[in-house]
């Protein structure tokens, strides 16, 4: 990255507006697979009303 763009303004965030770092995890493995099962479904009921 060329030296200007490294100190840019809107590149470079002010130490006083950074946020702490948050670790988010992934949903359980019982809830993705109840949202597999609704997508499947979801695309099973697509392919046959003719809406793909």
């Amino acid at each position: 990255m060329p030296e200007d763009m490294k100190t840019a303004r809107w590149i470079v965030i002010p130490k006083e507006l950074k946020a702490p770092d948050v670790f988010r995890s992934t949903c359980p493995p019982d809830v993705r697979q109840i949202c597999t099962r609704i997508w499947t479904d979801l695309q099973k009921r697509s392919t046959i009303h003719g809406d793909r």
